[in-house]
């Protein structure tokens, strides 16, 4: 005999949720990415006006070890970022769940 789950709705919201997802929204759609646009066509404008006062070469190791270390950065920044989530998540979970995926996370 098969039976059905007596929870047929849909779970009810958090508290603030609808909060937390609005602003998350502003956060992304109306402040994230036009910083983004603005820093990448701002970095583009100083690299021109750059070259075009200081007539020389092209210099790609200087951009290239740029590139890596804000690599680098990037990375250790996600890093710890992604930490954080965890440890805030975890507030939520179980401490066994949260140290089953503490050990997923860290392999």
């Amino acid at each position: 005999m098969k039976s059905k789950s007596p929870l047929k709705d849909l779970p009810l919201r958090r508290a603030g949720q609808s909060i937390q997802e609005h602003q998350f929204k502003i956060a992304t759609d109306k402040l994230l990415w036009p910083l983004m646009l603005w820093v990448a066509f701002f970095l583009a404008a100083v690299q021109e006006w750059f070259r075009y006062l200081n007539p020389s070469e092209p210099k790609p190791w200087l951009f290239t070890g740029l590139a890596v270390l804000a690599t680098v950065y990037g990375n250790i920044f996600a890093k710890m970022a992604i930490r954080s989530f965890m440890i805030l998540s975890a507030r939520a979970l179980t401490s066994t769940t949260y140290s089953s995926a503490r050990r997923a996370f860290l392999r």
